[in-house]
């Protein structure tokens, strides 16, 4: 596990991976702090975890699910149907997360992680619909964990571009991104028609107790089925 999570590093065109039939984690304090310090162990093999000051009380580990008062909110803390981002588009390549993990500890509502990778994204678009895509004519919002209660939106940007290594990436938070100019029927329809091949392309994950998904943030967007009962 520990030599293929290193390889998976290092080989920059893969897009996720998805890892079953690790220990079993009982959803008691004692499980959960183990199984937090075992995600940070595999979180090394991978790269350098981090956390911003204003996110999750700067803890590495979030434990993510259902809270009071986000129930309305597109966010991981609502039981709702969690819409399609890439995490913290707002900021510069150097400071955004690369890899996000995901250390299933109890889902008995088998809820469903759901991505959709840009690779195949691609393949739905129109080469106009790309190159708009690709110029600085969209705005994100900042992330709503972050807790801001002023509206702060980015500088104009792309959602799509390509990395050093000729590859595709994306950057969006579908349900805080709008165009610059209002006027702009093309950059609109563009967008229409991204969301739309979002949708096409997605795949589930039943993460259960004994499995870890780890994927590239700026080659997936992610999202969440409802959380139902328990």
């Amino acid at each position: 596990l520990s030599s293929l999570l290193m390889r998976f590093r290092k080989e920059k065109a893969l897009s996720a991976i998805f890892i079953t039939g690790l220990p079993e984690i009982e959803y008691n304090d004692k499980q959960i702090i183990m199984a937090e310090l075992m995600s940070l162990a595999y979180a090394f093999l991978v790269g350098e975890p981090f956390q911003y000051l204003q996110q999750n009380n700067s803890k590495l580990v979030a434990r993510i699910s259902p809270r009071a008062g986000y129930e309305d909110s597109q966010s991981g803390l609502s039981r709702g149907h969690f819409g399609w981002p890439t995490d913290d588009r707002i900021f510069s390549s150097e400071y955004r997360t690369e890899w996000i993990q995901l250390l299933g500890v109890y889902n008995p509502g088998q809820s469903q992680t759901i991505l959709s990778a840009i690779d195949d994204i691609i393949k739905q678009l129109s080469r106009a619909t790309l190159s708009t895509l690709m110029d600085k004519r969209f705005e994100v919002k900042m992330p709503t964990s972050f807790g801001f209660k002023h509206n702060i939106w980015s500088e104009p940007c792309s959602l799509i571009w390509v990395n050093e290594n000729g590859h595709y990436e994306v950057g969006v938070p579908s349900y805080h991104v709008k165009v610059i100019e209002d006027q702009d029927v093309q950059a609109k329809n563009a967008l229409g028609e991204f969301l739309a091949a979002v949708d096409a392309c997605k795949q589930g994950v039943n993460l259960t107790s004994n499995s870890l998904l780890i994927f590239n943030n700026n080659r997936l967007l992610h999202g969440r089925s409802p959380i139902v009962g328990d």
